[in-house]
């Protein structure tokens, strides 16, 4: 059973992906801009600000919602962590919102605020993007998939968001960062190949990632490959 998330591409290499993310960021709060980073909870918000105090990110940079109890939890496991040090670095550069009033004050003056929920569904980052999304001089950074159906993908494609129930238009500018931790393209042609199994399920990823996928493995490698469908059942 394999994942197809990135089926249709190739990451850019990760070291220029991280610059252009650091230099954005600075150039968003250079111009007096709030940049606001949505990220998973566990991990991508960690990496994150790993990233910016790898670079030397020399502005104010807040930390929110989940991804604080997460990265207590990951500091009694540093023999885990790739590179302890550095979290450790970055956790103790960046401010810790601890209240709502600290979230009203986070929005108050340019910086970088970064906050669960990666794809937008629920957590601080909705209380931020509010504002946020308001004025073309801020930034929203993805550096997460955007899955379909999510608010997240709907702000990425269509540039709208819900705000007290209704749709609104953000004027943010919004970019999207491959900050993936998922296989591109080729890596998961060369796992299909390596591993020959008898009997392959493509899934999780778009359907169209996920068909393309299962044709590759029939065509090219000869392999009984299926992209299930949504309420199919199969017997192995």
């Amino acid at each position: 059973i394999v994942e197809s998330t990135y089926a249709n591409k190739d990451h850019p290499p990760r070291e220029e992906v991280e610059g252009k993310f650091d230099e954005k960021l600075k150039e968003t709060v250079e111009q007096a801009g709030i940049a606001l980073v949505p990220a998973f909870g566990l991990g991508r918000s960690q990496e994150v600000i790993t990233i910016l105090a790898k670079h030397g990110f020399p502005y104010d940079v807040y930390y929110d919602g989940m991804a604080r109890t997460v990265t207590e939890i990951l500091f009694d496991f540093p023999e885990w962590l790739s590179n302890p040090d550095l979290l450790e670095k970055a956790a103790r550069q960046v401010t810790w919102i601890n209240s709502q009033r600290q979230r009203e004050e986070a929005l108050k003056k340019p910086g970088v605020i970064v906050t669960p929920a990666g794809m937008l569904q629920g957590g601080p980052v909705n209380f931020y993007l509010k504002e946020v999304g308001k004025s073309s001089g801020n930034l929203i950074a993805f550096v997460s998939y955007q899955v379909e159906g999510t608010p997240g993908r709907l702000l990425l494609e269509k540039r709208l968001v819900t705000v007290d129930g209704k749709l609104v238009k953000v004027k943010a500018e919004i970019k999207h960062f491959e900050l993936s931790s998922h296989s591109g393209k080729n890596q998961l042609e060369e796992l299909l190949k390596r591993i020959n199994a008898e009997k392959t399920f493509i899934v999780h990823g778009d359907s169209d990632n996920c068909e393309k996928l299962a044709e590759y493995a029939r065509n090219s490698l000869r392999l009984d490959a299926t992209a299930p469908k949504l309420g199919e059942s199969y017997t192995v």
